[in-house]
């Protein structure tokens, strides 16, 4: 029996709190050297704005926001959504049925390095640079897409199953 849940992954971003601080200082470092040296002034203020630029990056989508999985139910079709808030404003970023999900893979970090134009490619990681997620594999009569996901092996198994039931719960469409 399907039940609406919410899971909301822990992240581990100790990796990113270190890029966001050698990235950010070395840029600062850089902008204050602009500001000291006649010569290639404007490149080395130029690499100090990239550098501070990938620090904000990095630091407002890994360390400042926070992702929430739902199983939910709407209209009488199962829903798997995922969900980004950062400070007060939640943001819907995934919203597909779960009888469209097909398979649920765990990969190894540089495993899922194939290129495929015929699916799209979704990540939704709270982890920066994590050691391993899983890719959910969901074909529509409209798209097919692999998105990437941060899961423990009890969760995955559980929107497996939720999937499965899913789609012999709905009825098939007619492909035109």
């Amino acid at each position: 029996m399907i039940a609406p849940i919410t899971i909301n992954p822990k992240p581990e971003n100790n990796k990113a709190k270190v890029f966001v601080a050698i990235f950010g200082t070395l840029g600062g470092l850089l902008f204050f050297v602009s500001m000291q040296i006649a010569h290639y002034r404007g490149v080395v203020a130029l690499l100090a704005m990239m550098l501070i630029v990938a620090a904000l990056t990095v630091s407002v989508k890994y360390i400042l926001s926070e992702f929430s999985y739902e199983i939910t139910n709407s209209d009488g079709e199962w829903l798997f959504v995922v969900g980004q808030r950062s400070g007060k404003r939640y943001t819907t970023l995934c919203r597909v049925s779960l009888s469209s999900v097909r398979s649920i893979e765990k990969k190894k970090k540089g495993e899922d390095k194939e290129k495929s134009r015929e699916h799209l490619r979704y990540t939704y990681v709270p982890t920066f640079m994590p050691d391993s997620y899983y890719v959910m594999t969901v074909e529509n009569r409209y798209e097919k897409a692999k998105i990437s996901l941060q899961l423990t092996d009890g969760m995955a198994n559980l929107i497996r199953s939720y999937a499965e039931e899913a789609r012999l719960l709905s009825p098939e469409l007619d492909e035109e």
